[in-house]
């Protein structure tokens, strides 16, 4: 991917989704054997492992506004700061940027559509174009890592068949209508450009690209069944994080 081309593309996508992209901010499941983190500070970590960069850990934290809201309390913040600059630092040492892959949760439009060119489900990302590729923003303190996926462009529209039609319409029953449905990319990054950042609004963004691996489209407002699955991809080398896990455990041995 040519970074240079999407700068100002992105400059300009940054600009126009205000109202989307990372609506679900989720922490992901906490494992006995695990630190949490949130997908922000994961990806902003795993940015910094990928790139061969230690990150100034304290410094990270203390850009944070919950350790601001320590103010005049010296204790407190002394405490966070050396509970929270662990966590940092287990988390950066414990990702494999080769095997682990990465989350991103958000809302976008699916629709499903029936006309001359065939059946296809189609996926509308807010404020992409043509020129302005999808990419979603992260941010830990003052640091922030705008992800792109590559061939993304591959699910703007996807072909079913009529078995599949006719389930997703059951789901989805105004055709051609864009419904708000929540969406799960799981993907492993490919390639950092950690020569310097991409200033967009006035702030500096460093950019990552992933390779998608997982795709799951789900239920929010507007589908019938939000319980149902409408969509799901799975790349041939994707392996689920427990999966991972496993073969990490097996290869310690």
């Amino acid at each position: 991917m040519n970074w240079r081309k999407y700068r100002y593309y992105i400059a300009l996508g940054w600009l126009l989704k205000t109202a989307v992209i990372l609506a679900f901010v989720w922490a992901g499941p906490a494992h006995a054997q695990k630190k949490h983190s949130t997908i922000s500070e994961k990806t902003i970590l795993a940015f910094y492992k990928a790139a061969f960069k230690d990150p100034n850990f304290e410094n990270l934290v203390m850009s944070l506004p919950e350790y601001k809201a320590f103010w005049g309390d010296a204790d407190g913040a002394a405490q966070f700061l050396e509970e929270e600059k662990l966590r940092y630092e287990w988390i950066f040492a414990n990702f494999q940027a080769d095997k682990d892959t990465l989350e991103i949760k958000t809302t976008i439009g699916v629709a499903l559509m029936d006309n001359a060119k065939g059946k296809a489900l189609r996926l509308v990302f807010p404020g992409a174009t043509e020129k302005i590729p999808p990419h979603f923003p992260y941010n830990l303190g003052e640091i922030w890592v705008t992800v792109l996926l590559n061939d993304i462009e591959k699910f703007y529209n996807i072909p079913v068949s009529d078995e599949e039609f006719s389930r997703m319409k059951t789901l989805l029953p105004e055709i051609g209508k864009a419904y708000p449905l929540k969406t799960v990319f799981n993907y492993r990054i490919a390639k950092v450009q950690s020569d310097e950042p991409v200033v967009i609004n006035g702030t500096p963004q460093w950019m990552m690209l992933g390779d998608i691996g997982h795709i799951e489209i789900a239920g929010d407002e507007g589908l019938t069944n939000f319980n149902k699955i409408v969509w799901e991809y799975n790349a041939p080398w994707y392996l689920s994080e427990g999966e991972v896990d496993l073969l990490k455990m097996l290869n310690n041995k």
